[in-house]
This record gives structure tokens, C-alpha cells and sequence, in this order.
């Protein structure tokens, strides 16, 4: 029953919370997940436009230069 469990959770994707539409299966699917939204996840979305950026820096120069 446990092997059973296991493998309908390693099916189950896991969607990344920030609504960037990534999501990851398999067994390595949590440290996946965690290490997109550690390092790719764009998380800093312009007030404007609403076009995302990873860094904030990033952000702040597209403030400055295009709005």
C-alpha cells in the first residue's frame, strides 16, 4: 500500500507557488521546486507593465529606463 502511495505522489506534480507555470515530477520533485524558486523563479513583477524580473536590480533599472 505505501508503494502504492509513493508512486501516485511521485506522478502528482508540484507547481510553483508564484503562478510562473513551472512544475516539476519525479521523485526529485520537492528539492526541484525549491531550488527554481531560490534561483529562476521571477518573484519582482513591474508595477506598470507587469513584466516579471528574477533580481531586483533587474527591476530597478527597468523602472528607471523605461517608465
Amino acid at each position: 500500500m505505501n508503494k502504492l502511495l509513493n508512486m501516485a505522489s511521485e506522478n502528482d506534480p508540484a507547481f510553483c507557488p508564484n503562478g510562473c507555470g513551472h512544475s516539476y515530477k519525479g521523485t526529485e520533485r520537492k528539492s526541484n521546486l525549491k531550488r527554481h524558486l531560490k534561483q529562476s523563479c521571477p518573484k519582482f513583477q513591474c508595477t506598470v507593465c507587469h513584466k516579471k524580473y528574477k533580481k531586483k536590480a533587474s527591476l530597478l533599472y527597468h523602472m528607471m529606463t523605461i517608465h
